[in-house]
């Protein structure tokens, strides 16, 4: 998403989105992890640095994607649930989900945490609270939009992720399924309806949506909050049907948080990483044949695709075992 057409200037986007990268993310950053601001110790600064000095980072931003103000949104909704602020949380949390549909698999994790903070009580008034001013604030930034550009928002905000159908290469392992579909005809009979039920856009959003709710139910009760939250977006990113460079930053803003807490050898580390980016080296090497060489190397990219996709699997779990879960916070009194 970019700002069009800008309202002062051509860079006034970039400019507006490398503010937000620059400023406002790091101080929550840091609040998340547990320093002041200033920084004046090498953990402040390992935290700034691992956001700031990301070379991602700095080019999805300064190329003019808003996904710095979506980091904004669920940075700020995250600090104000650890802080205990849940009206703050929710409307943050609405507001991020109504930018952008994927936070809503937070849902259960909040949940979760809501829970844990009222004694294991499953059904409360903070539960219920927290569920109007959301769905409250999704709704109303959602009619307004409605309202301003019509039934073309609604296609392209909400119809337009249940019928989407991307051929085009990416990382996902989606895509290759994908495109040979296209050109296949339908099954008739029994065969058929299994047939149609495989094709249809709502099933790759099956293991990925299953996944990453569990994740939610599961892991607040034995990491934190934030940690949960990262490893849902890695899930979730990683079986999406369609999955680019930009889509990784939806998890991680998480690792100047993350990174500090994790229990793990410099040299398993350097491997973790290390395998992570030759995976998508190897993914690109073979994409660039198909994208700039014209080779039809459609298989081998789909192989590649699925290692990478076996690479982030493994990354979890190496993640799920070295993570330490850091102290509660002095909480703030809970609205």
């Amino acid at each position: 998403m970019q700002l069009i057409p800008p309202p002062i200037g051509p860079l006034f986007g970039k400019l507006l989105f490398s503010l937000v990268s620059a400023v406002p993310i790091p101080h929550l950053l840091l609040r998340l992890a547990g320093t002041r601001v200033p920084a004046s110790s090498g953990p402040n600064w390992l935290v700034h640095a691992l956001w700031t000095l990301n070379p991602l980072i700095l080019n999805i931003a300064t190329r003019g994607s808003s996904e710095a103000l979506l980091v904004l949104l669920v940075l700020g909704s995250l600090v104000a649930l650890r802080d205990g602020r849940l009206r703050t949380c929710a409307i943050l949390w609405g507001a991020a989900v109504h930018w952008k549909l994927y936070p809503v698999i937070y849902a259960s994790s909040i949940l979760m945490e809501l829970q844990r903070m009222d004694g294991g009580t499953f059904w409360t008034r903070r539960k219920v609270v927290f569920g109007l001013w959301s769905g409250g604030t999704v709704v109303g930034l959602s009619l307004v939009c409605w309202l301003i550009w019509g039934q073309p928002f609604i296609e392209h905000a909400f119809f337009y992720h249940a019928t989407r159908l991307d051929h085009r290469h990416n990382f996902s392992a989606y895509f290759y399924p994908i495109y040979l579909q296209m050109f296949q005809p339908s099954v008739p009979g029994w065969l058929g309806l299994a047939d149609s039920i495989a094709r249809h856009p709502l099933a790759a959003f099956a293991p990925q949506v299953s996944l990453s709710l569990v994740a939610g139910f599961l892991l607040p009760s034995r990491t934190d909050i934030a940690f949960t939250w990262f490893i849902q977006t890695f899930v979730f990113v990683a079986f999406n049907k369609v999955c680019t460079s930009q889509y990784f930053i939806w998890y991680l803003f998480f690792s100047p948080v993350v990174i500090p807490r994790l229990r793990i050898s410099l040299a398993r580390g350097v491997l973790c990483l290390g395998i992570w980016i030759a995976s998508q080296a190897l993914w690109l090497a073979v994409a660039y044949r198909l994208e700039f060489q014209a080779r039809s190397v459609f298989l081998p990219l789909w192989c590649a695709s699925l290692l990478f996709l076996v690479t982030n699997c493994w990354c979890v779990g190496v993640l799920l075992d070295a993570y330490v879960v850091a102290p509660p916070p002095p909480r703030s009194k809970v609205e």
